[in-house]
């Protein structure tokens, strides 16, 4: 292991919670954190923390147990940098300290208790990290605690960890009572800003939502509900009976069992707060954490472009490509405003996604690939926006079921302006076989409504059918006529 990760490594975060132990190995430290390795145990080891004072002995065993087997793993995964982090439990416990300790001399790892302020600043930089611009508060729900983080500008300001997770309040018959005041000291909560929501048992209610809605892309990160909705969801699963819940799919039997406190405690801070909406997390304690170890530069960086960049290293046939087809067609946006660039850019980095698979089903899997994308810095309608693009660029007509309700969340303006730019990546490619010196040497230009395409009496063999036949679909979108020079 080494002292510091550096940009490139791989590098792990074991999270010793209230509730669960988990573990989640990057592929690469940097701006666009990617996972490939998942693991949870439900150790409880906050459970009868308040009466006993102490950790859950068998809780205590489970994460000992497991914490052997993650490292063990990691060390075999060549993770180049570990970071072992301890939550409410661990520092509210009598014997937390010394079972830091205990852990420490067993696995040869130090591990790092956060103080409150601490987790709630790392579940801060969690939401940043996957929302650049977030503004409002965020509200993170461990076993133990409730972090809540007033953001400015991305960036946090108040900050506090509160005694209001599931397994603190399992025996509390004053629950409403004690969460409103807790609450009602929190004087620098205001009304109507957006409300980011960290955490498994938040997630899990997201993921019920979508699955009864049917919604066409199931990723709670950047999910947002208003207010209104996210309060009738709460109190639907807080008058579920257990055997409901265990009908639902896609969560555990554990999750199952405090999802109805969960969800009690975001109404109550949803009723309290006012939020202008709901937004939806996957990024937290552990991805914050590791945002705070970044050079500030590298902090500007946009993530999605980032992590764009880095499938294009990976998955395409000339990384080259895409910045030259950015360029070549980029004459035909004048007036692009920054949100609409960025995306543009991010579908000529994916454009090369589906070389390797089979013509009759590039299309949809273009199309689910974007939708899926592991990155983080967009919404959901930018996920359908990227995903129709692909489609179009591998010269897909009829859409599936859940393609068309995925592209259904766009605009009729952003349907078509994602169809057009499906259509210059198709003929980009067709023109140049993805190779750079070939398109660098063509040039579209659109004036008085004739698009034209310009070859130099280098490439006059290259005026062949499909050229002209994509070049021509390309002009009926763009609603003017088109033109083939050289």
């Amino acid at each position: 292991m080494i002292p510091f990760p550096q940009i490139g490594n791989r590098v792990a975060v074991i999270d010793i919670g209230s509730r669960s132990l988990q573990l989640v190995v990057y592929a690469d430290f940097g701006r666009s954190l990617v996972p490939i390795h998942r693991e949870q145990v439900i150790a409880n080891l906050g459970k009868d923390l308040k009466e006993s004072g102490i950790l859950f002995p068998p809780g205590r065993q489970l994460t000992e147990v497991n914490l052997g087997r993650f490292i063990s793993l990691v060390r075999e995964m060549n993770v180049d940098y570990l970071a072992l982090l301890g939550t409410a439990a661990m520092r509210d416990a009598r014997d937390g300290m010394d079972f830091m300790k205990h852990i420490e001399s067993l696995c040869e790892i130090p591990v790092r208790i956060l103080s409150g302020a601490e987790e709630a600043l790392y579940s801060a930089y969690g939401v940043i990290s996957a929302f650049p611009k977030a503004h409002g508060f965020m509200g993170d729900l461990g076993g133990g605690s409730l972090e809540i983080v007033r953001l400015h500008q991305a960036i946090p300001k108040e900050k506090v960890s509160l005694p209001l997770g599931p397994l603190v309040l399992a025996n509390q018959k004053n629950a409403h009572d004690v969460i409103e005041a807790s609450l009602s000291s929190l004087t620098w909560m205001i009304p109507d800003q957006p409300l980011y929501l960290v955490g498994g048992a938040w997630r899990a209610l997201a993921n019920y939502h979508m699955e009864k809605r049917k919604y066409p892309i199931p990723i709670s990160l950047g999910y947002t509900l208003p207010p209104e909705e996210a309060l009738k969801l709460c109190r639907k699963i807080m008058k579920a009976t257990p055997d409901e819940l265990e009908k639902w799919s896609r969560t555990t039997a554990a999750r199952k069992q405090t999802l109805s406190l969960s969800a009690f405690v975001l109404h109550e801070l949803v009723e309290y707060m006012s939020p202008s909406e709901v937004i939806f997390n996957s990024y937290g304690l552990r991805e914050g954490y590791l945002y705070s170890l970044i050079d500030p530069l590298e902090q500007m960086k946009d993530p999605l472009l980032e992590g764009c960049a880095h499938f294009n290293r990976l998955n395409s046939r000339c990384t080259e490509f895409a910045q030259t087809a950015f360029e070549w067609m980029s004459v035909l946006f004048p007036h692009e405003k920054e949100e609409v660039q960025r995306l543009r850019l991010a579908s000529c980095l994916l454009s090369d996604m589906c070389w390797m698979d089979h013509h009759n089903f590039d299309d949809h899997i273009g199309f689910l690939r974007s939708l899926s994308l592991p990155y983080v810095g967009l919404s959901h309608k930018d996920r359908a926006f990227l995903a129709y693009v692909l489609f179009t660029r591998y010269g897909g007509k009829t859409m599936l079921d859940q393609e068309e309700e995925a592209v259904a969340l766009l605009t009729d303006e952003d349907r078509e302006n994602a169809r057009r730019l499906g259509l210059l990546l198709n003929l980009a490619y067709i023109l140049s076989g993805g190779t750079t010196q070939i398109l660098k040497q063509t040039e579209l230009k659109l004036k008085k409504g004739i698009l034209t395409l310009s070859l130099p009496d280098s490439l006059e063999n290259f005026e062949g059918f499909e050229v002209k036949k994509r070049l021509n679909r390309l002009s009926k979108a763009l609603g003017v006529e088109s033109k083939l020079e050289s």
